[in-house]
C-alpha cells in the first residue's frame, strides 16, 4: 500500500501543470500509468550467452607397443613336418615319412656332425636336394635347421615369395638385414627363434630355414 500511495503521490505532483486536463482525463491517465508500471514487465537485459566451453586438448595416443609373439607360435612352427616340441624318435619318425635318410653312406660329415651333438639327414634330389641338421636337448628337440639347395643358380623369386610370407605372417616382429652371403629374416619370442635366410656360394645357392630354442 505504502508503494502505491507514493506511486500516486508522484502522479499527482507530476499533473499539477497539466491544466487543460479535466478530472476525468487525469484521472482515466494516472490509472494507465499506474497499471503500466504496476504490470508492465520490466525490461531486463539479456543474460550474457555463456562462454564457450575450452575445447579439450586433443590427447596424442602412443604408439601401442608390439604384442609379443604367444609360445605357441613357435611351438605350432613346423619344418618337414617336425616341431620344436618333439623327441628324438618321433623327428626321425617324421623325417622318414618325409622321405628324408638319415643313414646314406655317402654323408662323410656324419661323424663330424655327431661329435658335435648333430644329426643329419638327407633329400635326395636331383633339381634341388634337401639337407636338414637338428640337435637334441633335455629329451627335446632344440635347433632344426632345413637347406634346399639349388645348383643352377639363385632362385630369387622363390626366396621371394618365402620372404614376403613371413613378413606377413609375423608382422612388426620379422627383423631383416642383409649379410655378406645373402639375407636373413628372423623373429623371436619366448624364448624361440624361427629364421628364414638366403645364402649364396660360388657354385650354388641355399634357402636356409630353421627354428630354435633359446
Amino acid at each position: 500500500m505504502i508503494k502505491l500511495f507514493l506511486l500516486l503521490s508522484g502522479f499527482l505532483i507530476v499533473s499539477l501543470p497539466l491544466l487543460a486536463e479535466t478530472e476525468d482525463e487525469e484521472m482515466a491517465r494516472m490509472q494507465r500509468e499506474l497499471n503500466r508500471r504496476l504490470f508492465a514487465p520490466e525490461d531486463k537485459p539479456a543474460p550474457p550467452a555463456p562462454a564457450p566451453a575450452p575445447a579439450a586438448a586433443k590427447v596424442e595416443s602412443e604408439p601401442e607397443a608390439d604384442n609379443e609373439l604367444p609360445e605357441s607360435v613357435f611351438t605350432n612352427y613346423r619344418l618337414a613336418g617336425v616341431s620344436l616340441t618333439m623327441g628324438k624318435s618321433e623327428v626321425m619318425k617324421k623325417l622318414e615319412a618325409e622321405g628324408y635318410s638319415c643313414n646314406m653312406p655317402q654323408m662323410g660329415g656324419m661323424k663330424m656332425f655327431k661329435a658335435m651333438g648333430r644329426s643329419m639327414c638327407m633329400y635326395a634330389s636331383m633339381e634341388a636336394p634337401k639337407m636338414v641338421m637338428f640337435s637334441i636337448k633335455n629329451g627335446s628337440l632344440r635347433d632344426f635347421e632345413l637347406y634346399e639347395t639349388y645348383k643352377s643358380g639363385f632362385p630369387e623369386e622363390i626366396f621371394k615369395r618365402s620372404k614376403k610370407t613371413f613378413m606377413k605372417k609375423y608382422g612388426n616382429q620379422a627383423r631383416c638385414k642383409n649379410q655378406r652371403k645373402g639375407e636373413t629374416c628372423e623373429v623371436f619370442g619366448q624364448r624361440y627363434r624361427i629364421v628364414l635366410r638366403s645364402e649364396v656360394d660360388d657354385n650354388e645357392a641355399k634357402i636356409i630355414r630353421s627354428m630354435h630354442r633359446l
